[in-house]
């Protein structure tokens, strides 16, 4: 059974969610004894500045690592962004203003953490379904525990 369930991790630098360092209180809300076990939605939030000559002209893309995750959101400056997973970047250009600038990137994760807590995917009645352990093997693939790895901002000019 899925549930929602918020914890704040606070800030932290980007890394893989299996090492993020949870405490015991935090690792009994998610239900989980490791965070290698835990699925979900990670928002991220970056505050940059652009120079005071940022004008028309100038844009920037924003590109990002995350593995076998997806990208749910990106919301620049309270505006959502359409992100195509499969280019892993966009154009930010008619998003980012002079000064201050906000970007929230929300993250959800691939099931295998949960369902290899479970280790076995679907329960119903006794009965096992979808993931069975020999789909689960190896025990620890790195692929699956990413979280957003990498976030670049590349500035550019038009002309």
């Amino acid at each position: 059974m899925s549930r929602i369930t918020d914890v704040d991790f606070g800030a932290r630098p980007l890394g893989r969610w299996s090492e993020i360092p949870a405490s015991e209180e935090q690792l009994n809300t998610l239900g989980v004894e490791d965070m290698k076990y835990v699925s979900g939605t990670g928002e991220y939030t970056i505050e940059f500045t652009a120079p005071d000559h940022w004008n028309d002209y100038d844009g920037a893309y924003i590109a990002l690592a995350y593995g076998k995750d997806q990208i749910g959101a990106v919301i620049v400056n309270g505006t959502e962004l359409p992100f195509n997973n499969a280019a892993d970047r966009a154009d930010l250009r008619d998003l980012i203003r002079e000064g201050k600038n906000k970007i929230t990137i929300r993250l959800n994760s691939t099931l295998y953490g949960r369902t290899y807590a479970e280790h076995s995917g679907y329960r119903s009645a006794g009965a096992e379904y979808g993931m069975n352990p020999a789909f689960m093997a190896p025990l620890d693939p790195d692929a699956y525990y990413n979280g957003l790895l990498g976030v670049k901002i590349i500035p550019y000019t038009k002309q």
